[in-house]
């Protein structure tokens, strides 16, 4: 039996060109599916191979929780303070949304949370001293480092989507989060156009998302805004620790500040904690 084109989730298939044209060989060039079967207007994508006759996973996008990722604020003179983690109870006004369901400030985000305090030298040393552990996501996120890394596991990319989980996870898809990026300017980041941008270059045309908390919840309603074409661009959906039902624990957080105290009320008490949670979406 010979080989029958096969067309991958990015829109390509494996062919041979030849003095007759295209033919189908899986070792071949990626060509789009459509492609006529001779030479000419042929749309050629020789970036990247996908994998085909052995399996492999796909790159994947990492969706922290709740509190997951830092937001930052800038203020008259365009200096950057950082809200969240809240350094003193200071901060904690900036996090405060309208009546609406918008924020009063505007805040942005650029990276998820690894270590908590991790720019705070004196309270890392703090921490350690008392055996404190402050890991939030370093531990998972150098794992992943690992398996990029090894020679034996063909997995070739991953990368965080921080967002501001004070809005509603439908909100975050469709309006997006701003976002700072790596050249110091501010815009916002889509999480489909992020998805869509990751399987491009992915070894399978698709993305795995891998999803903590309030992440889980934000990757179904990123998966139920794709529609009938979510297949074409998520492989999987891995949730850790998702509340599929609510989160009916949090009851007495959101309305009497519960346990939401750090640094012994000098950082957070449980009135600001309350003042926050009034409007948050």
């Amino acid at each position: 039996m010979g080989f029958t084109f096969t067309t991958w989730p990015n829109g390509y298939r494996p062919v041979e060109i030849g003095l007759a044209g295209l033919s189908p060989e899986p070792n071949g060039t990626q060509v789009k599916s459509n492609a006529a079967e001779t030479i000419p207007a042929v749309l050629i994508n020789q970036a990247y191979l996908p994998c085909r006759e052995t399996g492999c996973p796909s790159d994947v996008l990492f969706l922290p929780g709740f509190e997951g990722s830092r937001l930052y604020y800038r203020d008259v003179l365009h200096r950057e303070h950082q809200v969240w983690e809240p350094d003193v109870f200071t901060d904690i006004p900036y996090l405060k949304m309208n009546a609406d369901g918008t924020s009063k400030y505007p805040l942005y985000t650029k990276d998820i949370i690894g270590t908590i305090q991790e720019h705070n030298p004196l309270a890392t040393k703090i921490a350690n001293t008392f055996g404190k552990n402050l890991d939030v996501y370093k531990s998972f996120t150098t794992y992943l480092d690992t398996l990029v890394a090894s020679s034996t596991f063909k997995f070739q990319h991953w990368q965080s989507y921080p967002y501001d989980w004070r809005y509603d996870v439908r909100d975050i898809v469709n309006n997006g989060t701003t976002t700072m990026m790596p050249d110091g300017t501010i815009k916002q980041v889509y999480l489909k156009d992020t998805i869509i941008a990751m399987a491009s270059s992915s070894p399978t045309g698709r993305v795995t998302l891998v999803a903590h908390s309030d992440g889980g919840l934000l990757a179904k309603a990123a998966a139920i805004s794709f529609g009938a074409d979510a297949p074409k661009y998520i492989d999987h959906i891995i949730m850790v620790g998702t509340p599929q039902l609510g989160t009916p624990s949090d009851i007495a957080a959101m309305l009497h500040g519960d346990e939401q105290e750090a640094g012994m009320g000098m950082v957070i008490d449980a009135h600001g904690a309350r003042a926050v949670a009034d409007t948050l979406p």
